[in-house]
């Protein structure tokens, strides 16, 4: 069971290399069988779904040092939150928040280099990102249980900046076009977006979720600005969870196509220096048809960015998918084996903003429940066969 392996984990933990020290003594009560962790919490991603964990672990007057790899906070809401309702603020008011709380110790450009002891009392290092000849100073943390919420990023094949020659654009590039305001809008333009590129096929079977809705909020955006730009969207199955429906609706009422594909069937791509020419066949006359595209805009999906290197230095493992291992998806659905490990966001799984923030503030209870008990007590059930 859970319980059980958790209970393995943590006596495998035992005999593993140990802070040494007065308080390595009285790390565990081998009377009640009970394990005593440190109260402090390390959360490592400084994305939204870090800070929201941070501020609800801190608030309940736990020390939290949150860990974040690149200069600034706010992850993937720092681009995402111009199709996002009231997201700008929120993002703002956070990240506010995050440094002006007195329990919350911010590590921009670091990154964790190793970890000592054992789960509930570890102490991770850590370093600074810079590269330099000299060995890095390191920062040693004393933690009882961490949050991974190191995000994630598009999925491949990888297209590292956009070939402006042709017009072809990730969705994240495209977005920044559009929030730069560097499109041309004096004149109707011609606008292919292909969904699931790259993904929902072997290897990346999963849906990211988010990619359709994004896809209709660029189109209603393209048709804000000029009316009578042509917007086609090309997909296989157009996801529109929750409230994003209405933008489906909304945006075939403003005269966005929408054509499907079939897998292995998507639209030839013909770039080069003077544009992209975009051909199909249509599904209902069966005919050849072709678009001379002034942007070709591709929906990669997206990839957790939780190394396998990092879930190991605390014990924890990733599904095939590259996504946080969670314990038990409905009834322990933001934890590892070992509860004292949680993770939260796009690297538990892909999702919603809200999805996002509800793992978070689920990542947080957990976290409070443990450092509240001062204790930790691993479960005790074990298995039995009996003969028929």
């Amino acid at each position: 069971t859970a319980a059980a392996l958790s209970a393995m984990q943590v006596m495998a933990g035992a005999g593993r290399g140990r802070v040494s020290g007065p308080d390595q003594a009285a790390g565990s009560d081998p009377r009640s069988g009970g394990v005593s962790i440190f109260p402090g919490a390390l959360v490592i991603g400084g994305g939204i779904a870090g800070m929201t964990a941070a501020l609800a672990i801190a608030d309940q007057g736990f020390e939290v040092d949150l860990v974040e790899q690149t200069k600034e906070l706010g992850g993937n809401l720092v681009w995402l939150q111009s199709g996002i309702e009231g997201a700008a603020d929120f993002l703002a008011r956070q990240m506010a928040a995050v440094q002006a709380h007195d329990r919350i110790r911010v590590h921009t450009r670091t990154r964790t280099a190793e970890t000592l002891g054992r789960p509930g009392r570890w102490v991770t290092r850590l370093a600074p990102v810079e590269d330099t000849t000299e060995p890095p100073a390191q920062v040693p943390v004393r933690h009882g249980v961490v949050v991974l919420a190191v995000g994630g990023a598009e999925a491949g094949p990888d297209m590292a900046e956009p070939d402006q020659k042709s017009g072809v654009y990730t969705q994240q590039q495209f977005q920044q076009i559009l929030d730069g305001n560097d499109i041309d809008s004096g004149s109707p333009l011609q606008v292919a977006m292909v969904q699931c590129h790259g993904s929902r096929e072997p290897g990346r079977e999963y849906c990211s979720r988010v990619c359709c809705p994004r896809s209709l909020d660029q189109a209603l955006q393209l048709k804000a600005l000029n009316p009578d730009t042509r917007v086609v969207i090309f997909y296989r199955d157009m996801m529109t969870p929750g409230l994003t429906e209405a933008d489906y609706t909304e945006a075939r009422k403003k005269g966005v196509v929408f054509v499907p594909y079939e897998p292995g069937n998507s639209p030839n791509l013909a770039a080069d220096d003077t544009g992209c020419q975009v051909t199909w066949t249509d599904p209902i006359l069966g005919r050849a048809m072709e678009m001379d595209a002034d942007y070709v805009v591709l929906a990669k999906g997206i990839r957790s960015g939780l190394s396998r290197d990092l879930a190991r230095m605390f014990e924890a493992g990733l599904d095939r998918s590259g996504f946080f291992d969670q314990a038990d998806i409905k009834w322990r659905p933001v934890e590892a084996m070992d509860p004292r490990v949680l993770a939260s966001g796009i690297c538990l799984e892909p999702g919603s903003l809200a999805l996002t923030l509800a793992s978070a503030r689920a990542a947080a209870a957990k976290a409070v429940s443990l450092l509240g008990r001062q204790t930790f007590f691993p479960g005790q059930d074990t298995a039995r066969v009996r003969s028929a």
